[in-house]
């Protein structure tokens, strides 16, 4: 899940997990399992795809990613409800799917935000007790790395967009679930689908450290969104 903005060509950071995701290809993984977890048809043919072979070279044997599975604690990842119809059961899914990582990307984007503001406060108190004049600091300190802090500036703002897209769309699914949950077709599962496929193309990858530190949080807020959108279904 540690995965997941429009993105602006022009900065560096951009640029870089671009090349990153399509070097790793992370985003056609969670799109695989989704599609073999759903039992969806392939509408597209992903030529980034990663072979069975690769995967095997990756994932090694069944007992070897059973049991990583088991450690990291994979499995039954998303919420079942044995009364609920199967396509309102993916339905959930793919909102869970899309609320858990706007979840993660604000609290990024909050990371990144406390850590530039720390960054600014720091040069700012540094220039005070220096005693360094307006236009030593200007030329000197300012004006170097001012733009490094611009490009992380548009980092985080596209980050942002990241999460709101996934909010909306986590939205759209919630209230067709909450509202009108019998008119919920397969070709709708399919454009949430594809519409998902798309944010994994865009957005930044989250560091794994965030994520580990965040997840048991973020799963429990998860699931008990899940649980709550399945008893209003069978009640």
């Amino acid at each position: 899940m540690g995965e997941l903005v429009h993105e602006l060509p022009g900065t560096k950071l951009t640029r870089f997990n671009r090349s990153l995701q399509h070097r790793l290809n992370p985003v056609c993984v969670p799109e695989t399992l989704d599609h073999y977890l759903f039992d969806m048809p392939e509408t597209i043919t992903r030529s980034e795809a990663p072979s069975p072979e690769d995967i095997a070279i990756v994932a090694g044997d069944q007992d070897t990613f059973t049991r990583v599975a088991q450690k990291e604690k994979l499995l039954d990842w998303y919420t079942v409800h044995t009364s609920s119809p199967g396509i309102v059961n993916i339905a959930i899914a793919q909102r869970s799917n899309a609320s858990y990582t706007d979840r993660l990307i604000r609290t990024m984007v909050t990371v990144w935000a406390i850590a530039s503001a720390l960054w600014l406060i720091t040069l700012v108190t540094w220039a005070s007790l220096t005693d360094v004049t307006l236009a030593t600091f200007l030329l000197g300190a300012l004006l170097p790395v001012l733009p490094v802090f611009l490009d992380v500036t548009e980092y985080v703002l596209n980050t942002w967009q990241a999460a709101h897209d996934r909010a909306d769309l986590a939205a759209t699914i919630a209230r067709r679930l909450t509202t009108a949950r019998e008119s919920i077709q397969p070709q709708d599962l399919l454009v949430w689908q594809e519409h998902l496929f798309e944010l994994r193309r865009t957005t930044p990858q989250v560091p794994n450290w965030l994520y580990k530190l965040n997840r048991p949080k973020n799963e429990n807020a998860m699931n008990q969104a899940a649980q709550q959108l399945g008893q209003n279904g069978a009640t």
